[in-house]
């Protein structure tokens, strides 16, 4: 990511760094679209842009609202919003309370994101 800091009263640099304490490669789509032969066996990967971090997802139950259409609902895997003690590999992107994740490294002010968009 880009980053700006001031290296003098009147000069702003900008510098290249990772939010992560280490690289992580994007996994997944962007989240607009999936496979049309997605099963509900299927784990979902994205890159959620709200939370700045690959996502996975699992099939948890079929919308029957629109007859004659297969509406499968996924939600995000519980795991990736698990604390860093519950799940070591949050540790990389600092996660410290269950059910949040921390969004301060990745925009640059303190920042927190809740589950219940995806819940």
């Amino acid at each position: 990511m880009k980053g700006k800091q001031y290296t003098s009263i009147n000069n702003i640099e900008e510098y290249q760094y990772s939010p992560w304490k280490e690289p992580v490669l994007l996994d997944g789509t962007d989240g607009m679209q999936f496979s049309p032969a997605l099963k509900t066996d299927d784990v979902i990967a994205a890159f959620v842009n709200d939370l700045s971090r690959n996502c996975y997802f699992d099939y948890d139950h079929n919308d029957d609202r629109y007859p004659g259409l297969d509406n499968y609902i996924f939600n995000i895997q519980y795991a990736l919003m698990q604390n860093s003690t519950a799940n070591p590999a949050n540790e990389n992107y600092d996660v410290l309370v269950t059910g949040t994740t921390n969004m301060t490294s990745s925009l640059n002010a303190y920042g927190f994101a809740g589950k219940g968009h995806y819940w």
